[in-house]
């Protein structure tokens, strides 16, 4: 069943689409809450203005899709991070609200993701740019162009071409940061442990990827260094860190030499609780 969704140009306090069938937007849609448990969902290259976009299938199990291209999409939270909804937006643009957003998402494309205060993005996201005035939290995530004035925070896997920073780039333990240029303006903080180090290295298009700090010094810790060659004036330091393949600009400081003796009856020789 495919139905036609005519908005009036009005704003709507909230729509639920519960129906199996289609929906097609015919115009401008500016609502609070837009609520999906099954169903597709057509823009049209329509412009949404909603506060909550909420996808969750409840107790039907049915597929969610919504079908954002070439669209403008304004939100402060967009949950979408269940494996039966499916987000299409690779050549749409998704604008949080004034006081940033949030993204849930699961294994879906964007096009471009635009926030004007801070942005947390959860699940495994595929952004073609994304452009953040204020602080952006990431899980796994891929980017082609990654622009930020505030503070990046990477939990999960960052698989990243091109990412400008002006503030504080924190990398958390067992993180990999796969990119191709890497601008640093401020300060990258690298929390590696022994047993979970961050990996640095090129993305899959490259067989070397570039690190520039024009003109600051900054040191990591734990860290393992793969292709990866540091430019501009600024002097970048790993301690306790390893390279690997064709790596230069740095001062590497390998971790000291140390005897080990097994402790641990059974186990894996990885935990460090053996030894």
């Amino acid at each position: 069943l495919n139905n036609d969704l005519y908005s009036g140009n009005v704003t709507i306090d909230s729509l639920y689409f519960e129906g199996s069938g289609s929906w097609d937007l015919t115009g401008p849609l500016n609502c609070d809450y837009l609520d999906f448990s099954k169903g597709v969902f057509n823009s049209n290259g329509q412009n949404l203005d909603c506060i909550e976009i909420y996808c969750y299938p409840f107790l039907s199990a049915s597929p969610i899709t919504l079908n954002l291209e070439n669209s403008e999409i304004t939100f402060s939270q967009l949950y979408a991070i269940h494996p039966l909804v499916f987000v299409k937006g690779a050549s749409s643009t998704f604008i949080t609200q004034s006081l940033g957003g949030v993204m849930f998402l699961q294994d879906d494309t964007l096009g471009i993701v635009q926030s004007n205060g801070s942005l947390n993005i959860s699940g495994n996201a595929v952004v073609r740019e994304i452009n953040v005035t204020g602080n952006l939290s990431s899980g796994n995530s891929s980017a082609s162009e990654l622009i930020t004035a505030g503070k990046i925070t990477v939990g999960g896997n960052l698989n990243i071409e091109s990412l400008t920073t002006d503030s504080l780039f924190i990398l958390s333990s067992g993180v990999t940061l796969n990119f191709d240029i890497l601008t640093i303006n401020d300060v990258l903080q690298i929390q590696g442990t022994c047993e979970k180090p961050v990996i640095l290295k090129p993305s899959l298009s490259l067989n070397n990827a570039v690190i520039n700090s024009p003109s600051t010094n900054f040191t990591i810790d734990f860290a393992v260094i793969n292709s990866i060659q540091a430019v501009g004036s600024g002097t970048l330091t790993a301690n306790n860190s390893y390279i690997i393949g064709n790596t230069s600009g740095w001062i590497i400081n390998s971790p000291a030499s140390r005897e080990l003796y097994w402790i641990g009856s059974t186990g894996y020789w990885n935990n460090s609780a053996n030894w």
